[in-house]
């Protein structure tokens, strides 16, 4: 609501619209683009292979500088006791089954690669100078440092 309300005994009031930030869960398609560059950046091979439980580490990551540094601190070895780095995200469902289903990653049980289109889709993302530049610098500074075998450190009892 935009606008002013009648003044009541002298006090006035004004409403203002203001920006708000959306969830990742309202944003599926900045989900689906993130999970592309995180297999195109951090993932094995030319189709960037991955696990589910390496993408949920790197989309939570992803959110913000402070997630970022504890994930960072945690592949130097340095983890602090309150740093938590894995988080369901429900949005990250729908993003995979998105992705899925307009055919630029396939779903072999708990792995996840680009298809070819993936692989060209993720590639132009990676060359637009105003598309997720602080996402990308991100998983390019990650890169192939977040193994398996330590996604299995912070998925596994």
């Amino acid at each position: 609501m935009e606008g002013a309300l009648p003044e009541v005994e002298g006090v006035s009031f004004t409403f203002t619209r203001r920006p708000e930030p959306v969830p990742g869960e309202f944003r599926p398609r900045w989900k689906a683009a993130l999970i592309l560059l995180a297999l195109y950046y951090c993932g094995r091979g030319k189709a960037g292979a991955s696990s589910i439980n390496k993408l949920k580490i790197l989309s939570w990551a992803s959110r913000d500088a402070e997630t970022q540094k504890a994930l960072i601190r945690f592949l130097e070895g340095n983890p602090r006791p309150d740093d938590v780095l894995l988080r369901h995200e429900p949005a990250l469902v729908r993003a995979i089954n998105l992705c899925s289903g307009s055919g630029l990653i396939a779903r072999e049980g708990e792995s996840l690669s680009l298809t070819d289109a993936g692989v060209q889709l993720a590639s132009v993302i990676g060359r637009e100078a105003n598309l997720m530049q602080e996402e990308m610098a991100f998983l390019q500074l990650i890169g192939k440092r977040l193994s398996e075998e330590k996604t299995k450190i912070l998925t596994e009892p």
